[in-house]
Formats: structure tokens, sequence, C-alpha cells
């Protein structure tokens, strides 16, 4: 597997996709989380769920897309003006304890 390593802001965000999609599905787990990958969120949702800039979040979104770790769907199934985007929970490094920090940076932030 391969060690990612994350700044606090990435793991906040990161944190918010994995919280939003337990939130959405009812689960406690990662693995729940990849049974049911609920972690849809626009960079608007984001901005408002975190208190964010645009300016902020874009760079964090930008960081952790080009890690892989978040996907843009390209589309908004909710006829949002930005796109949704999700966690990719079946990349290489995501595991429980990544998946852990990310959640406790979150509600921590």
């Amino acid at each position: 597997m391969t060690e990612l390593t994350l700044t606090t802001k990435e793991l906040v965000m990161l944190g918010a996709f994995y919280a939003e999609g337990l939130d959405c599905m009812g689960g406690e787990t990662l693995e729940q989380l990849r049974d049911d990958n609920m972690s849809w969120m626009s960079a608007s949702d984001l901005r408002k769920v975190l208190r964010w800039s645009s300016e902020r979040g874009g760079g964090v979104m930008s960081a952790l897309d080009s890690m892989g770790l978040i996907v843009d769907s390209g589309e908004s199934a909710r006829d949002a003006r930005d796109t949704d985007w999700y966690a990719d929970l079946n990349r290489d490094g995501v595991d429980e304890e990544l998946f852990q920090k990310a959640i406790e940076a979150y509600r921590a932030a």
C-alpha cells in the first residue's frame, strides 16, 4: 500500500467527505462507506460545512484531486451550479488509519 502524507487542511477536507458519506448512509466505518459511498459534496457544500473561503477550499480540493483522493463526477445530481465530487475510497493508500485520521481532523476543526 502507498503511504499518503497529508496536511492538516487536507485531512480536514477529506474528513468532511467521509463524515458526509457516513451521515447520509447511517454508517460508522470505512467498510460501510465503501459499500455505499455517499461522500458526494460540491465545492459550495464544502465551503459551507468548513466555513472556508473559495481560495482556501479550492487549493485543498486541488491537492486532494491531484492525489486521487477525490474525484469530480462532472455533474450534479441535485442540479447545483457546481459539480459534485466524491471520495475515492478504493484508491491505494486509503485505509482505516487514514480514514480515522481524517474523521478526527474534521471533528476537531
